[in-house]
């Protein structure tokens, strides 16, 4: 589904992923850029990488967190990602290498 759809039926959009629990894609210029996911399901996606990862604090204590220390954990997340990244690897996209490059910086 393009940007400018979504945006047009963003309520329609957020019930389809919550009804159904599937992402929704959303697209510009042909490109997939981002998803529409259930919170529900978002929460296990991140708990579940928090215990592959190892990472501390979990996901579920992400929310009685401030936001300094959710940027510091998501930034903790990021520079581990950028870690198994090969170098050379062109990014996927613009906000990857934002935060590759932000990740390089820690």
């Amino acid at each position: 589904m393009t940007l400018t759809d979504a945006r047009a039926r963003l309520a329609e959009v957020v019930d389809h992923a919550r009804v159904n629990h599937e992402p929704v894609y959303l697209t510009r210029r042909n490109r997939t850029v981002a998803a529409v996911v259930a919170a529900e399901r978002l929460a296990q996606l991140l708990a579940a990488e928090a215990e592959l990862t190892g990472l501390s604090p979990t996901p579920r204590d992400l929310p009685a967190l401030s936001e300094a220390d959710r940027l510091r954990a998501f930034e903790q997340l990021a520079a581990r990602a950028s870690q198994h990244i090969k170098p050379g690897t062109p990014p996927l996209t613009d906000a990857d290498a934002f935060y590759q490059r932000r990740a390089a910086r820690l």
